[in-house]
C-alpha cells in the first residue's frame, strides 16, 4: 500500500484541534508495517476523533479509523452519576427514512444546577449527530442505522456537566425497540415529543423550510415565534453555514446534496430547536 496524505475529519469548531503528526509518505510492501504519532489538543470531550488516510497514486483509496476518546473520562474526578427519569426523545419525521431513524432529545436542567456547562454530549452506542445547550435546557440529535437493528440492545444518552464546584454525569438508557419502528419501511411518526410508552405529542407549530428543494433561497416558515438562528449542517454534523436573527437565509454558495438544518426559536423565554432535512439543487 502507498499512503500519500492524512486528513482530520473534523475542525475547530467541535472541540478537537490537531497540533501535531510525525505522518510522512508511505510505500509499504506487504507484511511490512509503520507507525505514525497524533498529537491532540481537545478542549470538550467528545466520543472519538475519525481520519482519513488517502491513497492517490497506487490503487487510489483510502483509510478511515478512528481514535477512541472516550476514556479521557476515567480520568475524571466524578461528582454525581444521575440517571435522568424523564427526556423528550421522539423520532424525526423530516430527516428518518427507510436505512436510518434520526431522533430528537432534550434534556430539562434547569431545576437540577445553579449554573450548569455543558462539557460534552455522547451515546452508547455511538449516534449523536449534533447537541446544543442554552443554559438550561439541553437539545440534540442522533441518528440510528436501520439496515442492521440489535433490538435486544439500550441506547444511552450522556451529558457531560459542569455546576459550579460539581462535574456530573447525567444519562439516560432507552431500549431500541422501543424508538426503531417495527417494520423498516412503516411511516415514520411526525414530530412531538413521546414518552417509553410511544404515545406521541404532536406540536403543529414546528418551524418548516419553504422552498425544500432549493437552489439557494430559503425562507423559515410555519411559526410564529422568532427565529434567532439557523445552522446549516451535512449529514455527519459538521458546520457549514450559521445565519443569526433571520427567517431567509441563502445557501447558494453551497454544494448540491441534503442538508440537516438546526432552527433555534425564541418566545417568552423559551428556547426551542428544530432539526429539519433540506435539499440543496
Amino acid at each position: 500500500m502507498c499512503f500519500s496524505s492524512l486528513n482530520p475529519l473534523f475542525d475547530n469548531g467541535n472541540g478537537i484541534y490537531l497540533s501535531y503528526t510525525d505522518f510522512s509518505t508511505l510505500n509499504l510492501s506487504p507484511n511490512d508495517c509503520d507507525d505514525f504519532h497524533i498529537h491532540l489538543i481537545v478542549s470538550e470531550l467528545v466520543p472519538a476523533a475519525a481520519f482519513q488516510l488517502i491513497d492517490e497514486n497506487c490503487a487510489k483509496c483510502d483509510k478511515i479509523f478512528g481514535i477512541d476518546l472516550k476514556p479521557l473520562l476515567d480520568d475524571l474526578n466524578v461528582d454525581c452519576l444521575q440517571e435522568v427519569s424523564i427526556v423528550e426523545l421522539f423520532q424525526n419525521n423530516s430527516l428518518t427514512d427507510v436505512s436510518t431513524m434520526y431522533y430528537d432529545f432534550h434534556f430539562d436542567f434547569s431545576s437540577l444546577f445553579n449554573n450548569p456547562r455543558v462539557i460534552a454530549v455522547w451515546s452508547e452506542p455511538s449516534s449523536i449527530v449534533d447537541y446544543t445547550f442554552d443554559g438550561s435546557h439541553l437539545f440534540g440529535l442522533g441518528a440510528l442505522n436501520l439496515d442492521n437493528p440489535k433490538p435486544t440492545e439500550t441506547i444511552c444518552i450522556y451529558a457531560l456537566i459542569c455546576d459550579e464546584d460539581k462535574i456530573c454525569i447525567w444519562y439516560y438508557c432507552i431500549p431500541l425497540d422501543e424508538i426503531i419502528p417495527k417494520a423498516r419501511f412503516d411511516k415514520p411518526a411526525r414530530n412531538g415529543a413521546s414518552d417509553k410508552n410511544g404515545n406521541i405529542f404532536i406540536d403543529s407549530t414546528d418551524p418548516q423550510l419553504m422552498p425544500n428543494p432549493t437552489t439557494g433561497e430559503v425562507n423559515v416558515i410555519g411559526t410564529n415565534d422568532e427565529v434567532v438562528e439557523v445552522l446549516v449542517m451535512d449529514m455527519n454534523g459538521r458546520k457549514m453555514a450559521t445565519f443569526d436573527n433571520t427567517s431567509n437565509f441563502n445557501i447558494s454558495t453551497l454544494s448540491s446534496g441534503i442538508y440537516i438544518v438546526r432552527v433555534k426559536t425564541h418566545r417568552d423565554n423559551t428556547e426551542k430547536v428544530t432539526y429539519l432535512k433540506l435539499v440543496k439543487k
